[in-house]
């Protein structure tokens, strides 16, 4: 994993060929990854800081944005099967938000990933 200007990008191989992708929000705080291989997206809370994750994607070319909010605080992460269909060029990002209604702020940059 490296990890510059609140970005941290991860391309680890693991069984099957499937590849794992990373994002980090700007200050680090929250943490997104995305597993090619069944199309797993989680969300990591990285700091005790009373706020909330949000892991986001979005198909490469695309304007609508899906978030994907983590509640279960710090040092904790929460995953979703996103089911999507394989071949397929994705961006993801890491955000804070405070509660479920909340807005997603503090976003990384966004990070490419592919579904397979």
């Amino acid at each position: 994993m490296i990890a510059t200007s609140g970005a941290v990008v991860a391309m680890v191989a693991s069984p099957a060929s499937a590849l794992l992708y990373g994002a980090g929000s700007a200050g680090l705080d929250s943490f997104t990854y995305f597993e090619s291989d069944g199309e797993i997206l989680t969300s990591e809370d990285n700091h005790a800081d009373g706020h909330g994750a949000t892991a986001q994607w979005r198909y490469q070319g695309s304007s609508t944005i899906n978030s994907y909010y983590n509640p279960n605080g710090a040092h904790n992460t929460k995953t979703w099967n996103l089911s999507l269909p394989e071949n397929r060029l994705i961006d993801i990002r890491a955000c804070l938000q405070d509660g479920a209604g909340g807005t997603p702020w503090s976003c990384g940059p966004w990070q490419d990933a592919s579904t397979g």
